[in-house]
Formats: structure tokens, C-alpha cells, sequence
């Protein structure tokens, strides 16, 4: 019985494996790692290890997507679940703590100061909780990279999932800059 408590706050812990698998499609798309812009000087999003979503960002989506997953996703964005690093490590990014960003914007130069700290980072990106429809067969989630202040985007991604496989449907920009 030992074994089964601790093999569930092991699952309970981490993100669910469908919402590792839906990070790792958003993730494979430039739209969201910031990869090959020009201003890019790495390969790694480094991801901010809180993941949240703003409110203002949510509302434009309703009457557009299916609103029992834009409900989900206002539903998720207050939860700020932390990027665990053994997830950071299966999708091969680097998470940075509120603190380090903290630390950066005294810099004189943000980004400068951000790409000496991380050489082989292509953006800096923020993550929101993934919102699964009842079944798990749709999602949403919201991410944006940035690569200095006027290079970057923020997106809401429609995703289905089709024999086990995530696609997206659909990105919804938000911003851009």
C-alpha cells in the first residue's frame, strides 16, 4: 500500500502526461519557442517555471472557440502550477524562477542580461495550464515567447488529439510586438 500512496503524489505532483504531451507540440512550433527569429541566438526555450495565463487574454476567445474549454482555461490560469524539472527535462527546455527574472529587470539591458545568463536560450516563453475538454480529446493552452521588447507574440492554441497524437487547430494570437 506504501508504493500506491507514493506512485499517486507522483502523478498528482507533476503535470498530467497529456498536458507533456500538448506543451511538446505548442513547443515544436517557432510560433511558441521563438526559435529561428532573428533576434534568436540558441535552440532551448526557457520557460518561466510558474505557468499562468492573463484574464484579459481569455475573454476575446469566447463565442470564437468551444466555451467549455475557454471556461477550463480561465479555470486553470488561477491554479499557477510550477514546471516541475523532471517535465523541463523530457522537453528539453530550461525553466527560470520568478526570481531570476526578478534579478534580470535591474539590468540595464534585460535582454542582454538574459541571453549572457542563458547562451543557448532561443526565447524567453511563458506557459499557461493546459484546459482539457471532459474527454481529453481537445485543449487549450496559452503561450507567448519574447525575445527582446519589441520581439515577441502571444498565442491561444487549439489543440485536438488524434490517435494519441496532439495537433493544433488553430493559433489564436493575442499580442504581438
Amino acid at each position: 500500500m506504501p508504493l500506491l500512496a507514493i506512485l499517486l503524489i507522483v502523478q498528482i505532483a507533476g503535470p498530467p502526461r497529456e498536458s507533456e504531451d500538448v506543451y511538446r507540440t505548442v513547443l515544436a512550433d517557432a510560433r511558441c519557442s521563438g526559435r529561428g527569429t532573428p533576434v534568436s541566438r540558441g535552440s532551448i526555450p526557457v520557460i518561466h517555471r510558474e505557468l499562468s495565463v492573463e484574464p484579459s487574454f481569455v475573454t476575446p476567445l469566447r463565442g470564437v472557440l468551444p466555451t467549455s474549454l475557454v471556461d477550463a482555461l480561465s479555470r486553470a490560469r488561477d491554479d499557477r502550477p510550477i514546471l516541475d524539472d523532471s517535465t523541463a527535462q523530457r522537453l528539453n527546455v530550461i525553466t527560470i524562477e520568478p526570481t531570476d527574472v526578478e534579478a534580470l529587470t535591474k539590468a540595464t539591458d534585460y535582454w542582454a542580461a538574459f541571453f549572457n545568463k542563458f547562451p543557448s536560450a532561443s526565447a524567453q516563453v511563458r506557459l499557461s495550464p493546459v484546459a482539457f475538454d471532459g474527454e481529453a480529446r481537445e485543449a487549450l493552452v496559452y503561450c507567448e515567447y519574447s525575445v527582446s521588447p519589441i520581439g515577441g507574440e502571444g498565442f491561444i492554441v487549439h489543440l485536438r488529439q488524434t490517435s494519441g497524437t496532439w495537433t493544433a487547430l488553430a493559433w489564436h494570437r493575442i499580442w504581438i510586438s
